[in-house]
């Protein structure tokens, strides 16, 4: 008997019925981390403040985070200072800015001394300033956009003294009913007319800087590869560089850098951004009908500046941990950033970067620090590790069209690393890979004919990753990002 066997397809990828947007989660604190800054000064606004101001201490308190004053004398820093070259910029949005921020400014952007904040409201967190990135959109257009509803609610809840409720919008849906946006929160929605406003503030707030790295609150940024890669790239040409997502639905089709993956401008494109007066306000009253805005930034650079991302999705994974495929030729790559971490995930990471030899993260690093165990031993039902490539056909062991057959298939090829077993109501497969990834549960259908059964050759990949020998961080060959489209 002959069964289709896939021998690596992402796991975790952005679609035109989809967008890959951070998971909303249902527990909220009482104290949110917020202090909303407003000019109309009324006694209640200010007592708002106070109270929120209270929280936020309390929250940066427990995270621990380092200061100005204090940064310096971390070992890790001192290896690795803070460069006032750099403007490393963070957006959020107030329903959770508790969320990840105060963990990601405590472990990931320690050595960042003025890290730049961009949220929907006004606050301050802890000796850090959070900038209302929409407090310059145009009004007008603002007034009449139902996607700026959760913006005006949240300065409501502000006046109202009910604070506390603010982190609870964020399971208010999007006003506007869309078959690609099917599902996502309000504050998702709001959060594509920032992307613009980001850049244009980035330069009024920290002008002349060499280049400019904007990352979500759930990214991981080694801080130093980062300052490594920066060294072979050059600030004076106009670069725009992420991990590359192509936009279907557009004429022309062009690609745009995932937000998630982190993206990077250089001082030159900032620069002429921002010297084209009100570049940022002429594209208010576009967004509303485009879908995401990291798209948004996407399109305003090629039209304004005739500029398209260089693809640097090797160093720039908008995946999680779980999600990326883990390859023996890939294990010795540099990585940047890495997208959808937990704060668990951010603090692990962390520390184990901290305490390594060398400056250079590599994806061997990575896997070590998040499966210190590796991958598990034996099979997990209803689970897609996301084991697939390039189809062709192989007899399974004894004709068993099974997951027992699978697994045996997977043990007699000795390339083979990974396998899942997938079972539906019309097509039975065994799907092999070369790669290895934890992936992720798979329930729906479960319950009836669908079934996925996962499983890994853990000794093999235990014996690959420890006889890698990656070449010293002065010896690294980092991929080539010049000023082109991706293939």
């Amino acid at each position: 008997m002959l069964t289709n066997l896939h021998l690596p397809r992402r796991l975790s990828t952005r679609t035109l019925s989809t967008f890959l947007a951070a998971c909303i989660v249902s527990s909220a604190l009482i104290f949110t981390l917020l202090s909303i800054l407003t000019s109309d000064g009324s006694d209640k606004i200010n007592e708002a403040r106070r109270s929120y101001q209270y929280g936020i201490s309390h929250g940066i308190a427990r995270t621990q985070r380092i200061g100005k004053s204090t940064a310096n004398a971390d070992d890790f820093c001192a290896k690795h200072p803070n460069l006032d070259t750099i403007a490393v910029v963070v957006k959020t949005g107030a329903t959770a800015i508790h969320e990840r921020l105060p963990t990601q400014l405590s472990t990931a952007l320690r050595c960042v001394q003025d890290p730049l904040i961009f949220s929907d409201l006004e606050a301050s967190l802890g000796d850090l300033h959070v900038h209302d990135v929409l407090s310059n959109f145009t009004s007008s257009v603002a007034e009449s956009n139902a996607d700026f509803d959760i913006y005006r609610m949240q300065r409501e809840y502000l006046a109202q003294g009910k604070t506390n409720e603010i982190p609870r919008l964020r399971d208010l849906a999007m006003s506007t009913k869309d078959w690609r946006t099917q599902g996502k929160s309000a504050a998702w929605a709001l959060d594509k007319y920032k992307f613009l406003h980001m850049v244009e503030r980035s330069w009024q707030l920290q002008p002349g800087r060499k280049w400019y790295l904007f990352l979500e609150a759930d990214t991981y940024l080694s801080w130093p590869t980062f300052l490594q890669w920066l060294k072979v790239l050059d600030s004076t040409q106009r670069v725009y560089i992420g991990s590359p997502v192509l936009m279907y639905e557009h004429d022309p089709r062009i690609y745009f850098a995932h937000g998630g993956a982190g993206i990077v401008l250089s001082g030159a494109t900032v620069r002429a951004f921002s010297e084209r007066q009100g570049l940022a306000n002429r594209w208010d009253s576009r967004i509303e009908k485009m879908w995401f805005g990291d798209f948004v930034l996407a399109d305003a650079l090629h039209e304004e500046l005739r500029l398209r991302v260089s693809n640097a999705s090797l160093a720039m994974s908008p995946d999680d941990p779980s999600a990326i495929s883990f390859q023996p030729k890939l294990l010795c790559q540099p990585i940047i950033t890495i997208h959808h971490m937990t704060s668990q995930q951010l603090d692990q990471l962390w520390q184990f970067e901290r305490e390594k030899a060398d400056a250079v993260l590599t994806y061997e690093d990575m896997y070590l620090a998040m499966f210190p165990h590796g991958m598990p031993s034996k099979e997990k039902s209803n689970w897609d590790n996301g084991a697939d490539s390039e189809v062709y056909s192989l007899p399974l062991p004894n004709n068993e069209p099974s997951a027992d057959g699978c697994e045996k298939a997977c043990q007699q090829n000795l390339e083979c690393l990974s396998f899942v077993w997938t079972s539906t109501r019309s097509e039975k497969r065994c799907h092999l890979s070369r790669a290895f990834r934890y992936g992720r549960e798979r329930t729906e259908g479960a319950d009836s004919e669908n079934s996925w059964q996962s499983g890994w050759m853990s000794d093999r990949i235990a014996k690959v990753v420890k006889e890698v020998k990656c070449a010293p961080d002065h010896e690294i060959s980092w991929p080539s990002y010049e000023l082109r489209p991706p293939s």
